[in-house]
């Protein structure tokens, strides 16, 4: 349970720095040029929290935990890639569609903006740069850029998991965790 915990404030704290950054910079740049005569004086606090809340459990259970199932930086990268341009996607496609007032540009950046930073490590899996090595039973930790690529997969325990050394398990990081599940 308290990995989960720190996640949520790993993933929260990144998230919101990221967000007011991110927020500083476009509503000025972005949002006001496009759509400032729809846009609220004030922020909502309420509504705001609320998503803030709710995304991030999202981050945590659509991009953290798998990586941390994983044992792969690059699991949680790409499940958080996806979960950002996805959920941006949703948001700037539909107020497209639906307001008179918007812009591509907006969208596309947006979009880009929510994939970007769901890669930069508020969802690392791993919480600290270096996954846990699911072989190993010391809970060793090892990075993967080191590690050479062998030649053949890893031998199994009898539960099927890959039974091998850290430095095979991530130097196979994509779709290592199809063949050790």
């Amino acid at each position: 349970m308290l990995k989960w915990i720190i996640a949520y404030g790993v993933a929260a704290a990144s998230f919101l720095a990221l967000d007011a950054l991110w927020l500083r910079w476009a509503s000025v740049n972005l949002y006001k040029p496009v759509i400032g005569e729809i846009m609220a004086s004030q922020v909502n606090l309420g509504a705001a929290v609320a998503f803030y809340l709710i995304y991030i459990a999202g981050i945590c259970w659509f991009a953290v935990r798998p990586g941390i199932e994983a044992g792969t930086l690059q699991a949680a990268m790409l499940n958080g890639i996806l979960l950002g341009a996805l959920c941006y996607a949703t948001f700037d496609l539909t107020a497209q569609a639906v307001m008179k007032v918007w812009a591509t540009h907006v969208s596309v950046l947006d979009i880009l903006w929510g994939a970007f930073r769901h890669r930069r490590g508020e969802h690392r899996g791993d919480l600290g740069g270096a996954a846990p090595c699911p072989g190993s039973a010391r809970g060793v930790r090892c990075s993967s850029a080191t590690s050479p690529r062998p030649s053949s997969p890893p031998p199994r325990s009898p539960s099927g998991r890959a039974s091998a050394p850290c430095s095979w398990r991530h130097s196979w990081s994509i779709g290592a965790s199809s063949r050790s599940r």
